[in-house]
């Protein structure tokens, strides 16, 4: 007894009911904008972390007893300022 002969394209086509219907492009912008949005957290706790530890240094200096724990901004001495 012979075996039906079966096309090899019909083998590689997948039935109705097993189509894939997902949306690529959307896929793709929504892993763009969750990847941008993840960068963005990991940004402010970074910047978060570095505040806080500059916070901590400022008071461990004021806890000191020092004065020049913050920098005050000032004109070089060589230029003049002009007065009104």
């Amino acid at each position: 007894m012979q075996r039906p002969s079966i096309s090899p394209l019909a083998l590689d086509a997948p039935p109705a009911s097993l189509r894939d219907e997902t949306d690529y492009a959307q896929r793709d912008f929504l892993n763009l904008v969750s990847a941008v949005f993840l960068l963005c957290i990991a940004l402010l706790i970074t910047w978060t972390v570095a505040a806080v530890a500059e916070n901590e240094k400022r008071q461990r200096c004021f806890e000191s007893g020092r004065r020049d724990c913050v920098v005050i901004a000032a004109p070089p001495h060589g230029l003049r300022v002009p007065t009104y």
